[in-house]
């Protein structure tokens, strides 16, 4: 488990690391010189973005993988431990409901043993009580 953490953390400190960069990459050098994405189909011209969306798309993106490196190993572990649970589950009822079935053999089976165990060997008898003190002596006057 500890091995998790530690794979997690990494992951966390890279996205978070990956962020600050392009915030430090804007402020540093400000939005990059581009013109608006022109699309063209079928003699239809289409504008997507404005050139200073990128940092909001970054910052979307780095949002998105920190979501994704903490919800996906959550979900992953919390699912394999229900699955484990429902198993152990399931292995419990299978051997409870074998008892009911099995139980008139383990009924012979203990009648036989018993009958075939020999005799009890006889128990000690407790000990005597131990005498009394004898009374503390007196000095008359």
């Amino acid at each position: 488990m500890k091995t998790l953490f530690k794979v997690w953390g990494a992951m966390l400190l890279f996205a978070l690391i990956a962020c600050a960069c392009a915030a430090a990459a804007y402020w540093l050098w400000g939005p990059p010189d581009y013109s608006q994405t022109l699309l063209h189909i079928d003699d239809t011209s289409i504008t997507i973005g404005t050139p200073t969306n990128w940092l909001v798309g970054a910052l979307g993106v780095a949002l998105a993988l920190l979501i994704v490196v903490t919800v996906v190993p959550t979900v992953v572990v919390l699912s394999l431990a229900l699955a484990a649970v429902g198993v152990a589950i399931g292995m419990a009822a299978a051997a409870l409901g074998l008892l009911i079935p099995l139980s008139p053999f383990l009924l012979i089976g203990w009648l036989i043993w018993r009958a075939l165990r020999g005799p009890k060997p006889a128990a000690m008898p407790a000990p005597a009580p131990a005498a009394p003190p004898p009374p503390a002596a007196t000095i008359a006057a």
